[in-house]
């Protein structure tokens, strides 16, 4: 009886605590930030400028952002969206990846900007500490 006991509770306890691991191990897992084109400057198109959409991924309380080729120079600004106060605003000259600890900022609604000096693109995404 003392057997049958011992298997039943950890056939109840073992799935359950799997279940939360994988549940834990999915809140970790990055999220693409849908990039849009806000607006493009009026300049005529020639070979050197950069054309291709950067790459926007949150993970946990950082975003990463990912450049095809190092630019010029990039500006990213992070708003939060319900009050508009900028929680990071920095200037990047020839990156192609830079990473935003944003672990200091409040859960909610976030809205990036990344001006490259042609185009600036925008997108949306929410932080849940």
């Amino acid at each position: 009886m003392r057997s049958l006991l011992i298997v039943f509770l950890l056939s109840v306890c073992v799935p359950t605590c799997l279940c939360y691991a994988e549940d834990k191990e999915k809140e970790e897992e990055p999220k693409e930030i849908l990039l849009d084109v806000e607006s493009a400057y009026e300049i005529p198109h020639t070979r050197s400028l950069y054309s291709a959409i950067p790459e926007a991924v949150l993970q946990g309380t950082s975003v990463r952002v990912t450049f095809d080729e190092p630019l010029p120079h990039v500006d990213i600004r992070i708003c939060k969206v319900v009050s508009g106060e900028m929680v990071y605003e920095m200037s990047y000259a020839y990156e192609s990846e830079v990473c935003i600890d944003l672990s200091a900022c409040d859960k909610g609604n976030y809205v990036i900007y990344l001006d490259a000096e042609t185009v600036i693109y925008e997108g949306d995404f929410s932080l849940r500490n």
